[in-house]
């Protein structure tokens, strides 16, 4: 009896030896094929959120958020971010107290597009942390939208401005294919 247990012992120990050499080389092969797949750089982006981010300054994009923080105000009292329905409101500016108007932008093939920025006058001035951001503008601001983060052409459309702003028209659409685009000069006054 005691030759017949080592023998069921023994035919058990290859199975779980078999079991275990081939796991190993599924996972050796799996690394391999991994790593393949990581050399390419089309895919890396896919696989890897480092290869999304790099190139992406975060300060800028994140300072209005890190400099106030959310719900808080600066320094006029009035508040920074996009707080109101659809996130219009307030301008995401820090430009507000000399601003001649406001202009309101919506991403339109996106809930949200978080390293898209406004710039005003070539600053950042607002991100797309939700669908619709709103900014303070003066005569002869330059209104761009960057969106050269991201592979797929991103939609915005100037959803309402300022009684005094007559350019950009509300219903201007722009579309960025990884790049920056402009909006044009802004111009306030009665006439278009």
């Amino acid at each position: 009896m005691s030759q017949d247990y080592f023998d069921r012992f023994e035919g058990l120990a290859r199975r779980v030896e078999r079991f275990l050499i081939r796991a190993a080389v599924i996972c050796f092969a799996l690394l391999v094929v991994g790593q393949f797949l990581l050399a390419n750089q089309g895919t890396r982006f896919f696989l890897s959120v480092v290869d999304r981010l790099e190139g992406v300054q975060l300060f800028e994009v994140y300072s209005d958020a890190l400099e106030y923080g959310p719900g808080q105000t600066g320094g006029s009292g009035t508040p920074q971010g996009d707080e109101g329905p659809d996130g219009a409101g307030q301008p995401d500016g820090k430009r507000s107290s000399d601003s001649a108007g406001n202009v309101t932008i919506r991403l339109m093939n996106a809930r949200w597009a978080f390293f898209a920025v406004v710039l005003v006058n070539g600053e950042v001035v607002a991100s797309f942390r939700r669908r619709e951001v709103t900014v303070a503008v003066r005569d002869g601001d330059l209104l761009e939208i960057d969106g050269a983060t991201y592979r797929r052409d991103l939609v915005f459309e100037v959803m309402a401005a300022s009684v005094k702003v007559v350019a950009p028209l509300t219903g201007t659409r722009l579309t960025t294919k990884k790049s920056i685009e402009s909006f044009g000069r802004v111009r306030v006054g009665t006439t278009p």
